[in-house]
């Protein structure tokens, strides 16, 4: 998808742990076509579902970076990985929203990611029937979300069953993050 592009590049570690943060490692269940499960990297639970257009549509919440939403799509070649992306997101029924996005590139496919959303908005995104996105008001998707509202139950059961898991996993990344910035001050 040929789309222009307004972005802002940041320097930010975050490109590299969105990119490894959208694995499930413990499979939990599938909710009307969205994978749901346990990402140990992301401290928290995730869905994903995989679109005819290509398209990766992923949410979820985590002590990381709460209430989050990626998208991902082979096709996306024009993103630059760690730039942030100004994108407009149409939802049916829930009207308009504008969002600063931060590019990453993940198993070949590029993607955008934003984080620390509020739960309604969240709820919204789910709820909605489906949404488009745009940059520079090109589309760049547009996508049914059915199943969402129910995978993102899902989601926040698999979160409130492991939230003592998410505290340690969240406490070992954090210990790491220490010793490696340590290691670069040396």
């Amino acid at each position: 998808a040929a789309f222009v592009l307004a972005a802002g590049n940041v320097a930010t570690p975050d490109v590299a742990q969105a990119r490894s943060w959208l694995n499930i490692d413990e499979s939990e269940a599938t909710v009307r076509g969205w994978r749901v499960g346990y990402s140990r990297g992301f401290a928290g639970c995730l869905a994903y579902s995989r679109f005819t257009d290509d398209t990766t549509v992923w949410f979820g919440y985590s002590l990381k970076r709460e209430y989050f939403i990626a998208l991902t799509n082979p096709a996306w070649s024009a993103l630059e990985s760690g730039t942030r992306y100004r994108l407009h997101l149409r939802m049916v029924k829930y009207g308009k929203w504008n969002g600063s996005f931060l590019a990453f590139e993940r198993a070949g496919e590029k993607g955008v990611f934003i984080s620390n959303l509020k739960k309604s908005f969240i709820q919204q995104f789910a709820w909605a029937p489906s949404f488009r996105i745009f940059a520079s008001g090109t589309r760049m998707a547009g996508l049914s979300l059915s199943g969402s509202k129910r995978a993102l139950e899902a989601v926040e059961q698999c979160y409130e069953d492991r939230k003592f898991q998410a505290r340690r996993d969240a406490e070992e990344y954090e210990r790491r993050r220490r010793i490696a910035e340590a290691e670069r001050q040396r």
